[in-house]
């Protein structure tokens, strides 16, 4: 219901949450659905139905949702404050999953400094958090520190040897810094192995396909070209042959 119905969702969770406030499994999935369809004003105003003291940890819950709704929404300024008000409430969590938000926090507002400080001080305490090494990584990237945000990247995928954006940072430093497009082909392929998510696949079809169109391999540029558009919902603009799912072939030009 919650997908074909929003609207019988959203009235039904509501309800629910007339009969009892303190449910907070409801209160999540009303405001999932308001952010399913980037609503996220309507979501926020939900996330104060936790701002209630019968519910355990209610107040620090809300400036938590309310901060990952913020950097949803691209307002990081905002997101910077809930999160800094949840830390007020919850010091305990600062070299932890609030380091780790609020250091992608900084990133998104281009504070490139301040993101690495959190990043190392979550990894000071918490040396196998992927998401830290990759933040860490994201951090010398921009600096063109290709070394170092490497060594992160590859940290990363020692605790999840298949993460599509760290692969994809990867292969654009392999070819764009090392110039090693074989490889950098290679680590690409492995990312497309690795997802089934259309704006992940996307994003890879794309590198692709500019990676072919660079060696002027125009075969398989024009077919990533083909596969990005049509991950995109964009097929309707560019014609793709159809692949035989009997055959052995994958449909890669050879």
């Amino acid at each position: 219901v919650k997908k074909k119905e929003p609207e019988k969702a959203i009235t039904y969770y509501r309800n629910t949450i007339s009969l009892d406030p303190t449910m907070g499994e409801a209160i999540l999935e009303l405001a999932e659905i308001y952010e399913n369809k980037f609503d996220y004003d309507s979501a926020l105003t939900v996330y104060d139905y936790f701002d209630n003291d019968e519910i355990d940890d209610g107040k620090v819950s809300m400036y938590c949702y309310k901060a990952e709704a913020y950097f949803n929404k691209k307002d990081s300024k905002k997101a910077l404050e809930y999160y800094l008000k949840a830390l007020e409430l919850s010091p305990e969590d600062e070299d932890g999953w609030f380091g780790e938000n609020i250091g992608a926090t900084y990133w998104q507002m281009n504070n490139f400094e301040e993101a690495s400080k959190c990043f190392k001080k979550v990894l000071e305490k918490h040396p196998d958090s992927a998401y830290a090494h990759y933040g860490m990584g994201l951090c010398y990237q921009n600096a063109d520190d290709s070394y170092r945000a490497l060594h992160h990247y590859y940290e990363v995928l020692k605790i999840n040897p298949t993460d599509v954006n760290t692969l994809n940072n990867i292969a654009a430093i392999t070819i764009n810094d090392e110039g090693n497009i074989k490889e950098g082909i290679i680590i690409l392929e492995k990312a497309l192995e690795s997802t089934t998510d259309d704006n992940l696949l996307g994003q890879i079809y794309l590198n692709l396909s500019r990676v072919y169109s660079r060696i002027c391999d125009y075969d398989r540029h024009e077919y990533y070209k083909a596969k990005f558009y049509k991950s995109a919902g964009l097929d309707s603009l560019f014609t793709l042959e159809e692949e035989d799912d009997d055959d052995d072939d994958d449909g890669v030009p050879k």
